[in-house]
């Protein structure tokens, strides 16, 4: 059993995971805010994260990039535990108005893994468990 925390502002789809997810025999904590999310992974009981790299700032109603881009900037600055992220995202790469992706970004930045939504319920958890596995094998 590992400990996730999902963050992602589609709450449909972050409950649709944690299910999944629960039903695998894990314990998960959604999160839609970068906020929320920081109050749960410096207590270093957390084994994964699955975050969206572009989350709507709940106040203004509108994209911002402080989603998984920020998490990961933390992780690697030494402010939170190095907790491997799977890092989501919906914004594919488009010639006219987004030439680099979030998930391209993501990859340079140090992401673990990085899939495109939407994901299969197999895909998801095919990569969830390659994370945690990688995680206890280099923990040994």
């Amino acid at each position: 059993m590992a400990h996730i925390v999902i963050l992602e502002d589609d709450i449909a789809l972050a409950d649709y995971w944690q299910q999944l997810l629960e039903n695998e025999g894990h314990q998960v904590i959604g999160c839609s805010t970068v906020a929320q999310a920081l109050e749960y992974i410096p207590s270093g009981a957390v084994d994964l994260i699955i975050a969206d790299m572009i989350i709507k700032d709940p106040d203004q109603g509108k994209s911002s990039h402080a989603g998984g881009l920020t998490l990961i900037s933390k992780r690697d600055m030494g402010k939170l535990p190095k907790v491997p992220i799977l890092g989501v995202s919906g914004h594919k790469p488009n010639r006219l108005y987004a030439p680099i992706s979030p998930l391209a970004i993501a990859k340079d930045m140090g992401v673990d893994l990085a899939l495109y939504k939407p994901i299969r319920p197999d895909t998801l958890l095919k990569t969830v468990h390659k994370l945690l596995n990688q995680t206890q094998a280099s923990a040994e």
